[in-house]
């Protein structure tokens, strides 16, 4: 674990290999330590870095209450390590994170690749409900396996971790998602989204809503964190969409 100083913020973070520079940021409630076996898999391929913004060991004056809050930091962040071009992934929540990053710094972004979110979030009523009840199916469908149940301690104590650490972030998170309107799609910056066809926290139907935004979409017959229990696919697909452009 690193930490890099800027001039608000302490923020820590994970790196691995070398190579192109991809930036990975953890979803709602997770930090680098959850994402740290998928980070050394792209890390034999690629230079990766998981920073833990707002979350894990990361310190700083104040909260974020907005994504472009969250944006402003990365940019904070990718300066003070002297990071002048890289590709983005964002996962769930951080994907928006990610898209904000994008509309405010394009030239710094080789590839946004998106994954298990949506592009529409005005289109998805009771956000709150959805969030509810997406986590209850998560839940049931990783304890059904050995590795699923693993994975959920894993994500269990992360997410504690970052709930007695950051109460205030943890709850802000909750609401700015639950409140997302309009997203600031940059449609200059190349940009993939990976749509999981079960996602459990979207509608059914959603992928036709997300067609009319006009960006590529690859869709995953898989639930919402498949990642986590098929990483190298999720690598191979990393790195299949990189070598496209």
């Amino acid at each position: 674990m690193k930490t890099v100083i800027t001039k608000k913020h302490g923020i820590s973070y994970k790196e691995y290999g070398s190579g192109k520079t991809i930036i990975l940021l953890p979803s709602l409630f997770l930090s680098s330590y959850s994402y740290a076996t998928i980070g050394k898999l792209l890390g034999n391929y690629y230079h990766v870095i998981i920073p833990d913004l707002h979350r894990g060991k990361s310190t700083y004056s104040k909260i974020n209450y907005s994504f472009d809050d969250y944006a402003k930091e990365l940019f904070q962040f990718t300066s003070a390590l002297k990071i002048r071009k890289f590709s983005l992934m964002g996962i769930s929540f951080s994907t928006f994170i990610a898209i904000y990053y994008a509309s405010k710094y394009p030239k710094t972004i080789k590839h946004l690749l998106l994954f298990s979110t949506t592009l529409v979030p005005e289109e998805i009523p009771n956000k709150w409900k959805i969030l509810f009840t997406g986590y209850s199916k998560l839940l049931s469908i990783y304890m059904q396996k050995s590795e699923g149940r693993k994975i959920w301690l894993l994500w269990f104590t992360d997410g504690l971790q970052t709930f007695f650490l950051h109460p205030r972030q943890t709850f802000w998170d909750n609401r700015i998602t639950a409140h997302l309107k309009a997203l600031p799609l940059n449609h200059s910056v190349h940009s993939v989204l990976i749509y999981a066809a079960k996602d459990e926290f979207l509608p059914k139907g959603h992928i036709e809503k997300q067609k009319k935004k006009s960006i590529p979409i690859k869709v995953v017959e898989d639930y919402h964190a498949w990642m986590f229990l098929d990483k190298e696919r999720f690598v191979e697909m990393v790195r299949n969409m990189i070598r496209m452009r």
